[in-house]
């Protein structure tokens, strides 16, 4: 949601999915979607309709292997259609985000979040395998003598 609002901009649906190992016997796959009826960049909306979605589609005593969550429809701030029926977009989230993104942007990432993301991190990136950045890191480049 950070990145949103630093590109000026809103989704306006959220996708989840969860699934497990390709090779479990137990194979299990399932997705959720959500249309807000007007476009977001809050956290706090966004967190809110996930964990939503993923009340519908989480089964217990299963073990996933992957997750992910994707915001689609993305559209600038300026060009945001809003619905004649449905209730006016929330100001004062907007307010409440713009000073999570000020103390962050002084103090480092993630210094300020939602409870709902948790205290410590379980898991890391899967990264032994990476390849190296040659092409966008100028760090990455291999040296010549």
């Amino acid at each position: 949601a950070e990145k949103l609002r630093k590109q000026k901009s809103l989704c306006r649906v959220l996708y989840v999915y969860i699934r497990t190992s390709l090779f479990n016997e137990q194979y299990f796959s399932g997705n959720e979607c959500l249309s807000f009826d007007n476009p977001t960049s809050s956290t706090v909306e966004l967190i809110q309709a996930g964990i939503k979605l993923v009340d519908r589609i989480y089964k217990e005593g299963i073990p996933y292997r992957k997750a992910g969550i994707l915001l689609l429809d993305i559209v600038p701030e300026q060009m945001q259609q809003l619905d004649l029926f449905s209730s006016p977009p929330k100001k004062n989230n907007d307010v409440l985000m713009k000073v999570m993104d000020q103390i962050n942007s002084r103090y480092g990432k993630q210094t300020i979040k939602s409870a709902a993301c948790g205290t410590t991190s379980y898991w890391a990136m899967l990264s032994e395998f990476k390849s190296p950045n040659y092409t966008t890191s100028w760090n990455e480049l291999p040296k010549v003598n």
